[in-house]
């Protein structure tokens, strides 16, 4: 029977899909340093704005975020909140920490391996006030970009002006002209006979 359970733990960690990545701030942290090239997805570098965080197993079974990161192709520290007085609100001590990513479509993708720098002063579990360091996390998954949609560069004038805001004829030379458009554009002209 034992062996029926652990076998269906990881079903049910991995199925979470829409993880929530805010956390709360508590009295303590772990600060976990993160070197640029050693998280990937899909063997790349995770999109830019992806969200990278460190999660804990409530009391409830559930994974829940103590703390998270927007990805930013740089080196990031990130403090992973300590529980306080037993609220359930972030890591006990000795703790595994599980990574996650959430991509810029809002997909949740647990790790499937990552490995924690266990050379002192560093820890692969969760320490109060310790320091971990993350030397590799792969995450794999389908992911298309958000498209963006395109914008017309046609823009419409909407007046000419001088400097001090008036009405001006577009053909007078040797004054500064401004040209103010509907996107909220404008353009200073200054013609030289």
């Amino acid at each position: 029977m034992k062996k029926f359970i652990l076998l269906l733990l990881p079903l049910i960690i991995c199925s979470q899909e829409n993880l929530d990545f805010e956390f709360t701030i508590t009295e303590s942290n772990m600060t976990i340093q993160i070197s640029p090239n050693v998280v990937t997805f899909n063997n790349e570098e995770p999109p830019l704005g992806s969200l990278i965080g460190g999660f804990f197993t409530n009391d409830n079974g559930y994974l829940q975020c103590a703390g998270s990161m927007p990805w930013s192709g740089t080196q990031l520290a990130i403090a992973m909140m300590s529980s306080e007085n037993n609220l359930d609100n972030g890591f006990l001590p000795g703790e595994e920490i599980t990574w996650a990513l959430q991509l810029p479509d809002g997909q949740s993708i647990i790790a499937d391996i990552y490995e924690m720098n266990t050379s002192p002063p560093f820890s692969n579990t969760f320490i109060p006030n310790g320091f971990g360091q993350l030397l590799n996390a792969e995450f794999n998954g389908n992911y298309t970009p958000l498209s963006i949609q395109e914008f017309s560069n046609k823009k419409q004038l909407i007046q000419v002006v001088d400097i001090l805001n008036r009405y001006i004829n577009t053909k007078n030379k040797n004054t500064l002209l401004l040209y103010i458009y509907d996107d909220g554009s404008v353009e200073k002209k200054y013609v030289i006979e």
